[in-house]
């Protein structure tokens, strides 16, 4: 039958007939495409809730560490009175609204003794309020937010916990340790987040009629939900083990362990299905977000009810839109053809016709003459953008020659020492550095920095670091007063944000002992004879370059017949698997330790061999630079071989 209708006819019955199956089927499938996007947009929007959220919280926190490590810093420096701690604290709190409160206790001479005098400044109704925290009722000697620190010796966040008789909220609190110059304990200085603004935070969210949010700490305990009897007394755990719901149990596994997700579940509150997006808000837990599946289907339904009425009134208005198109559009799309064939071949110069009107045709034909002359352009742009690329390129070849050229290339072997380096940059050229050199015939200088950044900047920090600690080593042959000098010089010529840590070693070889001076860098470790390591006791120092008027003291170590020096970047500590763990100092103690004995290109080498087996591909995240140096002294014969030291990138030095 349809071979005796004219090819109009013919034409327009089987675009009816086509569009009629396409239109139901696209309605179908449109449905369930619906649902997927419509989950899809909910899974984005719920990730950046959580994110956003816990990036809130996280920058809180984070403010209150910056403060209180101000303090500490300042306590540790200064050692104001008694009389000036309350004022010292209140101005802290007053500049800091994520700041609930601080305290500062000092520590006494006896162990078992508790703190006289403890003043905490907080937030109170009526403005600041200071209180001394040293009574009997209290006992600060034991809270976890002193004796944690104490114990420790280092920073320490507190599980959330309701503070009575101090600040009489619920809070979170951090914990700093002021140490003195013998390493002991002197002071406790702490910073409070209140979490009543976290209630305030997720009450305030855009999670929908029947969504809310929680928050967890890193043990599971909610400390905010829209159900006030779950806070602060039951867990995460609790509640999944009550309902049996092992899927509750796994997402609550995943929070504590600080991890993202989103993953749909059965709501807390109401226990219908529903989706939650968790992220984590360190250091106080993790930020869970739920929102209703009821959310999704209603949308989808109306949507797909809509379809159908507007299908059914597109198919009726197709009929007619077929018969007038059809004779319209046949020709016209047919030179387009032949010419969009000519420009698949290549023929960017083929004629494209020009067609009369402002219906689809015509514009696809004048999109396709914009895209021929588009093409011709990117063609030309492509050209210039590769030659660019290829200046770049040679001028970070040339770059990291310069930069090979600043660092030493090769000395002569002495029987007094053994020596290997390595330095592998991230990029093309790097912001790490070593430099090796005598001093005079009986001293000899090791020095290795890390600029902070990567790539050309830091290369150019590091070229003029490295050139001007060379000079001052060899000016004041004194690592406190070189350092101190290359401070003053840094920080009064830079307009940057960068610095550069540093740790610079001046070793007296007839006797072992080794002046050091420490510009915030790794401590190096040292290795015994007997094969145990230890930290190279090193005196504290700040970051060279960011702040001007700082001094930096020697320290003195003494050098034992075959014991081994291990200077090293973070790039060595901080190399990351796929999984993004670290490898740590106690691997790369481990290596030292059973590499020592054989001499220092073993030491390199086996420590560089144990950091790519740890990354197992993952890409190198920062500059490598290793610099291991062993004092043989009288008791050991001299190492073998007279072959000069040599120092190339990526390379080890013997």
């Amino acid at each position: 039958m349809l071979r005796r209708l004219s090819i109009g006819p013919r034409l327009v019955l089987l675009l009816l007939a086509g569009a009629g199956a396409v239109l139901w089927a696209v309605v179908g499938y449109s449905a369930r495409a619906s649902r997927r996007i419509l989950e899809e947009e909910l899974q984005v929007k719920a990730r950046a809730i959580a994110v956003a959220t816990a990036g809130r919280i996280t920058d809180a926190s984070q403010s209150v560490e910056r403060t209180v490590d101000t303090l500490a810093l300042s306590l540790e420096t200064l050692s104001p009175a008694d009389d000036r701690l309350a004022p010292l604290l209140r101005e802290a709190v007053r500049r800091n609204s994520d700041l609930f409160g601080s305290a500062v206790a000092r520590v006494p001479d006896k162990p078992a003794a508790a703190p006289h005098y403890v003043p905490y400044v907080y937030r109170a109704k009526e403005g600041l309020a200071v209180r001394d925290l040293a009574t009997p009722s209290y006992d600060v000697g034991h809270r976890d937010w002193y004796r944690q620190p104490l114990d420790r010796r280092r920073p320490v966040w507190s599980e959330p916990y309701l503070d009575e008789g101090g600040g009489e909220i619920l809070m979170a609190t951090y914990s700093v340790p002021v140490l003195s110059r013998d390493g002991s304990v002197r002071a406790i200085v702490t910073g409070d987040v209140s979490l009543g603004f976290l209630t305030e935070l997720l009450s305030s969210l855009p999670v929908g009629e029947a969504g809310y949010a929680f928050l967890i700490s890193p043990s599971g305990k909610f400390l905010a939900h829209p159900t006030r009897s779950l806070v602060m007394r039951e867990s995460i755990f609790g509640v999944a083990d009550a309902r049996r719901d092992p899927v509750l149990r796994a997402v609550g596994e995943r929070m504590t362990r600080g991890e993202s997700g989103f993953v749909p579940i059965l709501s807390l509150s109401s226990r219908k299905p529903s989706f939650v997006a968790f992220s984590p808000a360190l250091p106080l837990g993790s930020v869970g977000v739920i929102f209703r599946r009821e959310a999704i289907t209603g949308r989808v339904n109306r949507l797909t009810a809509a379809q159908v009425l507007i299908g059914a009134a597109g198919f009726l208005i197709l009929v007619g839109v077929v018969f007038t198109a059809t004779r319209s559009i046949v020709r016209p799309i047919r030179d387009l053809e032949r010419a969009t064939t000519a420009l698949a071949r290549g023929d960017l110069d083929t004629p494209i016709p020009v067609l009369s009107g402002r219906d689809e045709v015509a514009r696809l034909a004048s999109a396709f003459a914009t895209m021929q002359t588009d093409l011709r352009t990117h063609i030309e742009e492509l050209k210039v953008a590769t030659k660019a690329r290829e200046r770049l390129e040679g001028e970070l070849r040339i770059a990291r020659s310069i930069q090979r050229a600043l660092i030493p290339k090769e000395i002569v072997q002495r029987p007094e020492f053994d020596l290997a380096v390595l330095l592998e940059p991230a990029r093309e050229v790097g912001g790490d550095f070593y430099d090796f050199f005598e001093l005079d015939g009986d001293r000899f200088v090791l020095a290795v920095g890390d600029v902070s950044g990567k790539g050309i900047p830091a290369a150019l920090y590091m070229s003029a670091a490295g050139t001007l600690l060379r000079a001052l080593v060899r000016e004041q042959g004194d690592p406190g007063l070189a350092l101190t000098r290359l401070n003053a010089e840094l920080s009064a010529n830079s307009a940057s944000s960068m610095f550069v840590t540093l740790f610079v070693a001046v070793v007296h070889l007839p006797t072992g002992e080794c002046l050091t001076g420490n510009g915030g860098h790794n401590p190096p470790f040292v290795a015994h004879p007997d094969g145990s390591v230890d930290l190279l006791p090193v005196l504290p120092g700040f970051v060279i370059g960011p702040k001007r008027g700082l001094t930096y003291r020697s320290g003195s170590y003494t050098l034992a017949p075959g014991e081994t020096l291990l200077l090293y970047t973070d790039g060595v500590t901080e190399a990351m698997d796929r999984a993004e763990n670290m490898f740590g100092s106690e691997r790369t103690a481990a290596c030292l330790s059973r590499s020592a004995s054989l001499g220092c290109g073993p030491v390199v080498q086996t420590i560089r061999k144990a950091v790519a087996d740890f990354s197992d591909g993952a890409p190198q995240s920062d500059d490598i630079t290793i610099l291991a140096f062993r004092y043989p002294g009288d008791l050991l014969p001299p190492l073998p071989g007279t072959a000069p030291v040599r120092s190339l990138e990526g390379g080890t030095a013997r």
